[in-house]
């Protein structure tokens, strides 16, 4: 019996020795990962090794898995805060130099206007208002009555280049200058007009643009009586317009104004919105859209010019 209760105590007092070294070992783990985590407050540490095969092993190998996620998404962080820096640099950078080609422009019409070459300073404001409106940050709608003085204004360069072999008209009602118009969906067309409608068998051009309105529909049409288009081309054309897609499948002579313009159009009036070629009056080709426009408040202009 004696034997049998020292080997019970002994058994007793070996548990409990194992019990509290297991104890000890756990809370030293527990004590180690606590000051690893409170380190991770004021920097970024590296992954943590623990040699238990336990529970606490579990947490330490989630907590390792936290932190290579929260070192990604800080390196994603730094990467935007450079693409910002870059960006804003980008913004600074492109307000910058169209200045200095506005300044430079004016620079060159004062001189022209003082050796006495009024046509030459004349095409020279009419570039610096287009330099102006291309880079302009404004992206919402202008009125159809400034869209179509950049669109003058672009002719009258182009006149420039041309001379007698372009010829221009403008029409447009005095009551539609007032109309809503996204910026930059006429003068593409009419620079693909330009663009296009020249040859070697048509060295002379005439460019028409008129609006029109009916039913509260808005109608611009841009006309020029040069080459004309192929009409199974002119049908895939209108075909793949209609349905939103874009053009690069076709071959050259289209451009790139057409694809651009009717996304933006669509997206913007996508209730009202079609565009489509047709033969001009004159041979040639006629781009004709058809948005229902808003009311947009101030604007004045002529409503025709040549």
């Amino acid at each position: 019996l004696t034997v049998t209760a020292l080997a019970g105590v002994g058994a007793v007092i070996a548990s409990s020795c194992l019990f509290f070294f297991y104890i000890f070992r756990l809370s030293r783990r527990i004590v180690r990962f606590s000051r690893y985590i409170s380190i991770s407050f004021t920097q970024i540490p590296g992954a943590y090794t623990d040699p238990g095969r336990d529970e606490l092993s579990l947490v330490v190998k989630n907590f390792n898995q936290m932190l290579e996620q929260n070192s990604d998404l800080i390196n994603q962080i730094k990467l935007e805060k450079l693409l910002q820096n870059e960006m804003a640099y980008r913004v600074l950078q492109a307000q910058i130099d169209p200045h200095f080609i506005y300044n430079a422009l004016e620079s060159v019409r004062m001189m022209a206007e003082l050796h006495d070459e009024p046509e030459i300073a004349d095409v020279i404001f009419s570039f610096s208002k287009l330099m102006r409106y291309s880079f302009s940050a404004n992206t919402g709608p202008a009125t159809l009555e400034y869209e179509l003085d950049i669109v003058r204004q672009y002719l009258r360069v182009q006149k420039l280049r041309l001379d007698d072999r372009l010829r221009y008209d403008i029409f447009c009602p005095q009551e539609l200058l007032g109309l809503s118009c996204p910026q930059f969906v006429l003068q593409p067309l009419v620079e693909n007009a330009i663009k296009y409608g020249r040859d070697q068998a048509r060295p002379a051009l005439s460019i028409t643009v008129r609006l029109s309105s009916e039913n509260g529909l808005l109608t611009a049409a841009v006309e020029n009586d040069g080459a004309p288009l192929d009409p199974e081309k002119q049908e895939k054309i209108n075909q793949r317009l209609k349905e939103g897609l874009d053009l690069s499948g076709l071959s050259s002579g289209t451009g790139v104004g057409l694809d651009s313009i009717n996304t933006r159009m669509r997206y913007l009036y996508p209730e009202s919105f079609f565009m489509e070629l047709l033969p001009g009056l004159n041979n040639g080709v006629r781009v004709v859209m058809t948005w229902r426009p808003q009311k947009e408040e101030g604007g004045h202009s002529e409503n025709s010019g040549s």
